[in-house]
């Protein structure tokens, strides 16, 4: 990130604030600009800070998985990290997070 100064200030007062306080960072932009290799270093960064970091990929806009990349980022989190949620979340992440779904109660609506 060296030569992209811009970019690497705002990474570095995004991992500043989210050491603090709920935080978003967005890159966005026209293809072929780096926001992929922004992302990447972002991503070593934070975790060399040692931030917890979550990332999951969608394969395609129109995935035939609904919650696939859903059920990729929280595969590794602890089920007893959910615990504070409200009853219908919680039991919607439990949900997606399980292999098998062909015998589960539907999910509640207000969980979506």
């Amino acid at each position: 990130m060296a030569d992209r100064p811009k970019e690497e200030k705002a990474v570095a007062d995004f991992l500043q604030s989210a050491s603090h306080a709920p935080s978003a960072l967005l890159i966005e932009g026209e293809a072929g600009i780096g926001k992929t290799t922004l992302w990447q270093a972002t991503y070593e960064l934070a975790r060399s800070r040692g931030f917890r970091v979550l990332s999951a990929r969608n394969p395609s806009a129109e995935s035939v998985l609904a919650y696939a990349t859903l059920t990729e980022l929280l595969v590794d989190v602890e089920a007893a990290e959910f615990g504070d949620l409200p009853a219908a979340q919680r039991s919607a992440i439990e949900r997606i997070r399980r292999d098998d779904h062909a015998d589960a109660a539907p999910t509640d609506r207000r969980a979506r």
